[in-house]
């Protein structure tokens, strides 16, 4: 090998040149100082869900649920049936509501692919924790995305209202009174308000609204 070819000298001087130009160079590091949040569910963040109980391609019975007078520790359960309604198949995908929301879902059989006329039956279960209201929704991703709102609530039940009074015999000029009370077994505050059908000015009713307290 001739001298013009040779970078160093007999002691190792060009092999430390190059170590140093080693450690100079920018090398990428192996560890991420950033990390993305990958969402559990892709297609719920980047399709729409709008609409409510059917389109061309499905139909949602019923549309919306509603559990009434929900229970701490009771497991209430409601059922929804998703019909093809189009001409062909269809496929569809079920997105189950958020954790946080308390409903879940089974299946008696999950379909894929479903002909003209099959449907989907959903249990839609809430065992809640406490006396609150709680909403969430379905998610039925499909040719033509749809949603199922879910709404679970305490109630007042059962009410005792009477659905007629008799002030029986009056005197001209007396007057009477029938008292009735809305009680709650459950300790939650309850707001009502009452509306009048029909006037009469020989009758009043008050209070018109008012509150109810926790285990009356």
């Amino acid at each position: 090998m001739s001298d013009d070819h040779y970078s160093g000298n007999e002691n190792g001087s060009g092999h430390g040149e190059l170590e140093n130009r080693k450690s100079e160079m920018h090398l990428p590091t192996l560890v991420a100082d950033k990390y993305e949040t990958v969402s559990v569910h892709p297609l719920k963040d980047r399709e729409h869900f709008v609409k409510v109980g059917g389109n061309k391609f499905f139909e949602i019975r019923p549309s919306v649920l509603h559990f009434q007078g929900i229970q701490v520790g009771k497991e209430h359960k409601q059922t929804v049936r998703v019909t093809n309604v189009s001409g062909r198949s269809q496929r569809l995908h079920i997105i189950v509501p958020d954790r946080e929301s308390g409903f879940t879902l089974t299946y008696p059989q999950k379909l894929g692919t479903m002909a003209p006329g099959v449907t989907q039956i959903i249990h839609i279960h809430i065992v809640p924790k406490e006396y609150k209201y709680y909403s969430g929704e379905v998610k039925i991703h499909a040719m033509s995305n749809l949603r199922i709102p879910l709404h679970a609530y305490p109630t007042i039940c059962p009410v005792k209202f009477p659905k007629l009074i008799d002030m029986g015999n009056t005197l001209l000029g007396d007057e009477v009174e029938r008292e009735f009370f809305l009680e709650s077994k459950i300790p939650v505050r309850f707001e009502y308000k009452i509306t009048t059908l029909q006037y009469n000015p020989n009758f009043s009713v008050e209070p018109l609204e008012g509150g109810i307290g926790p285990n009356s």
